[in-house]
């Protein structure tokens, strides 16, 4: 049975052009299977497995457990329920 786990990440920075927020969905490799990225600007893109895995190796790996994650002073991360997610997810890709 897959068990599956959903985070958001804070990934703090002064890119313009990277997101400062993350929403994601891991299998019980910590794959992610689906992605929310939101910008600065207020764009947001939400991401399936299929696009994550085109991406390539490099934006394609299992994920970092939380405290992990939160070792390092440029991310604020959390485990939220699939709930939570469901809502985002909803809210990202509405037409």
């Amino acid at each position: 049975m897959l068990v599956l786990k959903y985070i958001k990440v804070r990934w703090i920075h002064e890119f313009d052009d990277e997101p400062i927020l993350y929403f994601e969905e891991l299998d019980d490799s910590r794959y992610e299977r689906r992605r929310i990225e939101i910008y600065r600007s207020g764009v947001i893109c939400p991401m399936t497995a299929r696009e994550l895995e085109a991406l390539g190796p490099v934006d394609h790996m299992p994920l970092p457990e939380v405290s992990d994650l939160n070792r390092d002073e440029d991310f604020e991360a959390e485990e939220i329920t699939a709930a939570e997610f469901e809502t985002q997810w909803q809210l990202a890709t509405a037409t």
